[in-house]
């Protein structure tokens, strides 16, 4: 049997930490990166043709699969490609969006680490001073963050739309209660708890709630009535800001929370200046209107540059114009992949973690991109330890990458650590891959072949693939283009001469797979998998992860595989998730578990149906379920859900039948009511 429980023991360690534990999937943010450890078994599955692989001895293992090439035909941050060149197998991977395609050549690029300090150095002499110079405050002090509230006018009044004014605590509070507070009457900071109910401001002495804010959820109180924040949503432009508070870092390294005085708001003024007589590559692209971008459009934010302030705007266009000047465009191409990390950490949508943790919340821990009224603007560029900034990105996040390539470590468990306690042990060969473009180069020593175009037509022979292993979008969940729109913006003025995928006004195109219209998904799909199907060997497998909580999901994937000419012979649902994000913490049952479905070309001579479908449904899911008991792995509704699924498409794995598709839509409906 599959180990299950095993495989999702070593998983949920990478998943504590998965920029530290797996950093090249992690130099640069894309969505619904899978975990590295679950890919590696499933290839190992794969590659070694349903031979019993023992976890944790057999994943612990230096493996060679130098005769063997895996496609990925929605590589996405690159996963399936780096735990396949690891096993030693020759990798392909294409997807349709450009800034993946930009990202993943960058993982993969060997480049010295000593080549890259020297660059990083160079840019930081020549551009640190001047974005510093606007992060200080009066007495010098480099400022680590600068907090700012949106302010709505209503008739006659001015409502700044806190929602508490405790705006900084600990984020384990019950056991450090200190926190921050913003007095509501004179705009001082002062220090209280979190907790705190009752409040006197030291500075002008009058007492309050720090507890009652004026905005409730998605409404504000003005006088005694609750009104949607949305109709004070000015009739052209964004919402006024105030800025309110700040921390330093004092000379002898102390973090210090400190009110907004006179010099900070002159010094941001500056910035305004600069913008206005300053030639800087400052993106000037509209937000196309889609499914994640319809609530910021809602609220005025109309172009790409609006997500940003003015003192962002000069600190990251300064920064990117000397990254445009470095002459080796390999060493370039590095930092401008560590520039679109930076820019998820410095616009108007980070939120503010406070203190014990990462202080800085990315603009994409929602799944949509959601305006927040209480921002923290960040240090772009900052001398100290501090999260999201370009520097401590680059030793977080570049470096570790780069140095992952050369010594490509596991975590182990304790459960399964030997007596030398070793939490990572190195079993591959550095990951230095010949990165090529065509198929010729591929045979003549090419060890990965990167593609961005349509995965229903790829520029390689029939018949050369030995496994598919992909994580193919869904067909109503988040859009990635509209999403990497905001790397892709930037980007763009710099590559659009040297990657054609650039040269558009944005990153869409219309071959990408994810619809929320379920026939154009499906039948986008069937024609992804249909090219498949042509480069596979006659033996090979198509093996792709996928979850859904909504039968619709699942009898889409059905009919693609299906109008494709495969069959589903096998099916692992594998913990995958571990409900980390932030979206998870809001869903009543989520789901933590990937389906990977297994197919194989179809067989007219041969069937893959099972004699009596529920029972064997009823038997296996006993089994999973009790795999991951042993293991004390506890599974959601959803989780569950999502196992019968996918084990009634492995029951009716080779019957396309209006029939068979009618008695899987009963039992997926009735498999969701009992879940």
């Amino acid at each position: 049997m599959f180990p299950y429980g095993k495989i999702s023991v070593i998983a949920k360690a990478e998943s504590w930490r998965k920029e530290i534990n797996r950093p090249i999937y992690h130099i640069q943010k894309w969505w619904a990166t899978r975990l590295g450890s679950v890919f590696r078994e499933v290839l190992l599955d794969v590659l070694s043709k349903g031979k019993e692989n023992i976890v944790p001895d057999d994943f612990y293992k230096a493996h060679d699969f130098s005769d063997k090439i895996i496609l990925d035909p929605f590589m996405g941050s690159g996963t399936t490609l780096g735990e396949a060149l690891k096993l030693g197998a020759k990798v392909i991977g294409n997807d349709i969006n450009p800034v993946s395609n930009f990202l993943v050549k960058q993982e993969l690029s060997t480049i010295s680490i000593t080549d890259l300090d020297d660059e990083f150095n160079r840019l930081y002499n020549h551009v640190g001073k001047k974005i510093k110079e606007l992060h200080r405050d009066s007495d010098g002090n480099q400022v680590l963050y600068y907090f700012w509230i949106q302010v709505a006018h209503y008739k006659d009044q001015e409502i700044p739309l806190f929602s508490s004014y405790i705006f900084s605590k600990d984020a384990y509070p019950k056991k450090k209660p200190k926190a921050e507070i913003l007095c509501k009457y004179c705009w001082n900071v002062f220090e209280g708890r979190y907790d705190d109910t009752s409040v006197q401001c030291p500075l002008c002495g009058k007492k309050f709630n720090p507890q009652d804010a004026p905005v409730r959820n998605s409404k504000v109180m003005v006088g005694n009535s609750l009104i949607p924040i949305k109709r004070l949503v000015p009739n052209r432009g964004l919402f006024k800001e105030k800025m309110f508070a700040k921390v330093i870092m004092s000379e002898n390294r102390e973090k210090i929370y400190k009110p907004i005085d006179d010099f900070d708001k002159k010094l941001f003024k500056k910035s305004k200046k600069i913008l206005e007589n300053y030639s800087l590559p400052i993106p000037e692209n509209e937000i196309r209107e889609g499914y994640n971008t319809k609530q910021i459009l809602a609220y005025n934010y109309t172009k790409w540059k609006d997500l940003f302030n003015d003192r962002q705007l000069v600190s990251l266009g300064i920064l990117l114009k000397s990254i445009a000047k470095i002459s080796d465009d390999k060493i370039r191409d590095q930092f401008l992949t560590l520039f679109s990390s930076a820019l998820e950490y410095n616009n108007r949508f980070n939120s503010y973690k406070g203190e014990g943790t990462g202080a800085v919340r990315s603009i994409f821990s929602n799944h949509i991109l959601k305006s927040e009224r209480f921002y923290v603007e960040n240090s772009v560029l900052c001398d100290f330890k501090t999260s999201g900034t370009f520097s401590s990105l680059y030793n977080s996040r570049l470096k570790s990458a780069k140095k992952y390539l050369n010594e490509p470590f596991e975590v182990v468990p304790k459960q399964f650590q030997d007596s030398s306690k070793k939490s990572k042990i190195v079993v591959s060969k550095p990951i230095h891959p010949n990165v090529v473009e065509t198929w010729n180069e591929f045979l003549d020593g090419g060890q990965a072949l990167l593609f961005n175009t349509d995965s229903a037509s790829l520029k390689i022979p029939s018949g050369s693939v030995d496994a598919v292993i992909t994580d193919p979008p869904f067909f109503d969940y988040i859009n990635y283009s509209e999403l990497s729109d905001f790397f892709y913006i930037w980007l763009s003025q710099i590559l659009k001469e040297n990657y054609k995928g650039f040269s558009k006004s944005n990153s869409a195109d219309k071959g990408e797979v994810q619809q929320n219209d379920i026939n154009l998904f499906t039948d986008l799909l069937g024609g992804v998998f249909a090219e498949m199907k042509r480069v596979l060997k006659p033996d090979g497998q198509l093996v792709f992860s996928f979850h859904h909580s909504r039968p619709e999901g699942w009898i889409a994937i059905r009919r693609a595989l299906f109008y494709a000419g495969f069959e589903i012979f096998d099916v692992k649902p594998i913990l995958d998730d571990f409900g980390s994000a932030s979206i998870k913490f809001q869903t009543k049952s989520p789901i933590n578990i990937d389906a990977f479905i297994y197919a194989k070309k179809m067989d007219a001579a041969q069937k893959n149906n099972v004699i009596n479908p529920l029972k064997y449904i009823q038997g296996q899911f006993k089994n999973i379920v009790n795999d991951y008991k042993k293991e004390n792995i506890s599974l959601t509704p959803g989780d569950k859900f999502v196992i019968k699924a996918s084990l009634l498409l492995r029951a009716y794995g080779s019957d396309s039948s209006d029939e068979s598709n009618d008695t899987v839509i009963e039992l997926l409906e009735m498999f969701l009511k009992e879940t």
